[in-house]
């Protein structure tokens, strides 16, 4: 398994950069051109059903539910002879950090332990890789990556990941890192930080974003985390889920995030293995965490950009 992303790596690099502009891009010829050498090959070897034009509905379609209830298109991972499959993982590895690889592989293997496919997950391409503006979506049960790439520069969101069980067959957690940062955050603070952090004894089901291609901002709660002296705590838990990323994309992306204040808040218990949802939010971003199903062995988690999710400047 390749290292962990250190997050003393990513906070350091984040600390240089400055908040994007809405609806910008980031700037990562390196692996915008990897991207887009892994699409052309896959594509070479693809089915039509891969392909889609980056305009109407289907690049913004998107959920994290199983296929069954939300039917995909695209070219489904057991459908690919032997070739196609390694282009297709050639691409998402392309695509993502090596940690995020990992993570991506070990959601996919969860379907086993609850009787699904695990290659029921379906890779589309949108335009012509190489040609203007074009995108790619990695989507299925607990998987919606969607990346947009105009030139040397790229988008990643909106990002979905997923657990359900939340412990794989190894006994790794694909998520378990975030869930503790998060759990230990809150549960570190000042009492009176505490008290102000945990907005509900009782968690909610879902996400306040949902599965809309434009996400609105939802009000902020909870916990200022400067007015806690926890602000670099925050900027931390960003940084682990972000991880998923490659380098540039995630620094960008946390400096865009912790440009302003960030607030925490958590409904449920803080006990392990209990019902909790919690939200990381500031002024450009909301990463939402839900896991509250299957007696607290379901999560779904999120990370939206109100101006970059779907990239308005890309295409359509």
């Amino acid at each position: 398994m390749p290292d962990p992303v250190s997050r003393r790596t990513i906070l350091t690099g984040a600390a240089a950069l400055v908040a994007l502009p809405a609806q910008a891009l980031i700037s990562d010829p390196g692996t915008a051109s990897a991207v887009t050498d892994a699409a052309q090959r896959f594509l070479s070897q693809a089915d039509p059903a891969a392909r889609f034009p980056l305009s109407g509905e289907e690049p913004t379609r998107w959920h994290w539910t199983n296929i069954r209830r939300f039917p995909r298109n695209g070219q489904v991972l057991s459908s690919m002879d032997g070739t196609q499959r390694q282009a297709a993982m050639d691409l998402v590895d392309a695509s993502l950090s090596p940690e995020g690889t990992v993570r991506a592989r070990q959601i996919m293997a969860l379907e086993r332990l609850i009787n699904r496919d695990p290659d029921a997950y379906y890779w589309s391409v949108f335009g012509e890789p190489g040609e203007g503006d074009w995108g790619w979506r990695l989507e299925g049960h607990h998987l919606s990556h969607h990346f947009r790439i105009s030139g040397d520069r790229v988008s990643p969101v909106p990002f979905f990941l997923g657990a359900w069980p939340n412990r794989g067959a190894d006994g790794r957690r694909p998520l378990g890192e975030i869930e503790d940062l998060a759990r230990d955050l809150v549960a570190g603070l000042p009492e009176d930080a505490r008290r102000a952090a945990i907005v509900a004894d009782r968690a909610r089901p879902g996400h306040v974003t949902g599965n809309a291609s434009r996400a609105s901002a939802p009000g902020l709660q909870g916990l200022n985390l400067s007015d806690a002296g926890a602000a670099a705590a925050g900027r931390d838990l960003a940084a682990t889920y972000l991880a998923s990323l490659p380098k540039a994309q995630r620094d960008a992306a946390l400096a865009r995030a912790t440009a302003g204040p960030m607030h925490l808040s958590w409904r449920g218990p803080l006990d392990v293995d209990r019902p909790h949802y919690w939200r990381l939010q500031g002024s450009a971003f909301t990463l939402e965490w839900d896991d509250t199903r299957n007696n607290s062995d379901h999560v779904h988690s999120v990370w939206r950009d109100y101006d970059a999710d779907f990239d308005p400047s890309v295409g359509g």
